[in-house]
């Protein structure tokens, strides 16, 4: 003789086969949770050291625009010496061509020596701009 748990157990079985079907789609989605929680950890580690490589490489740039301006600017320098350097090579030579080519007397050696101290002063003035 069946006994009445028996009865409940198989005329519920369905029911219980259902319940457990859906138990186990519960625990298969809590796993699931789980793993896409782990993920989004993961992720938000990974944009965190993103930012601060972004960080790093802001200031980098900044860095390498500034050495890049100073360079420039130091460039400019060197130009600017070169010309003043040429001009002034120009003025030396020409003092030196004209006390050559010139047969002088007293009087215009005092001149010429007027004219060079004039030049020389002039070569100064370049170099110290």
């Amino acid at each position: 003789m069946p006994t009445k748990y028996a009865d409940f157990d198989n005329e519920n079985a369905r029911m219980f086969a259902s319940l457990e079907k859906v138990a186990g789609k519960v625990e298969q989605r809590i796993a699931e949770v789980k793993t896409l929680d782990q993920e989004n950890k993961g992720l938000i580690f990974e944009l965190e050291q993103l930012k601060e490589e972004k960080e790093r490489l802001k200031k980098q740039i900044s860095a390498l625009k500034r050495e890049g301006e100073a360079a420039q600017k130091k460039a400019r320098l060197v130009d600017a010496l070169e010309e003043q350097n040429f001009t002034i090579k120009n003025k030396i030579a020409k003092i030196v061509s004209d006390i050559d080519s010139e047969e002088v007397s007293e009087i215009d050696v005092k001149e010429l020596i007027q004219m060079m101290i004039g030049e020389i002063d002039e070569c100064l003035r370049l170099l110290q701009t």
